[in-house]
């Protein structure tokens, strides 16, 4: 069993360092904003 960690939102992590929990957090939230986005571009070009 892994011990808990406190993820101390100052750091910056490299790519592939970011704990799981906090690419748990993180991905779909990147993932939701990346769709409205495009949904946001596709409602304008029908304006």
């Amino acid at each position: 069993m892994k011990p808990n960690r406190m993820i101390d939102p100052r750091k910056v992590y490299g790519p592939n360092e970011a704990p799981p929990e906090l690419v748990a957090l993180i991905v779909p939230e990147l993932d939701r904003l990346i769709e409205e986005e495009k949904q946001t571009k596709r409602n304008s070009r029908t304006d």
